[in-house]
């Protein structure tokens, strides 16, 4: 489990582009890391670069969604002050 958190955390870090996927990715990978941690003593040092880089990737898709939303509200916002300019 410790592999597949770790590729999973992985595949996060370029997910997070497409928060539809990025969530679901990274949520997976801190799911089966901190599995990895409780159950296999042996595979510790991948489930922590796993839940690592899945916390990295949960964290970026929150940003990007953040980043949309207030991005569409200034839009919002300036869309009709654009369009009555022509």
């Amino acid at each position: 489990m410790g592999i597949a958190a770790m590729t999973l955390g992985i595949v996060s870090l370029f997910a997070w582009i497409f928060p539809v996927l990025g969530f679901p990715i990274s949520i997976a990978g801190l799911i089966l890391g901190i599995l990895a941690l409780v159950a296999y003593k042996q595979q510790k040092g991948r489930a922590i670069a796993g839940l690592i880089m899945c916390i990295i990737g949960f964290a970026l898709n929150i940003g990007i969604v953040v980043g949309l939303v207030i991005a569409g509200g200034i839009l919002e916002e300036l869309l009709p002050q654009l369009m009555n300019t022509y």
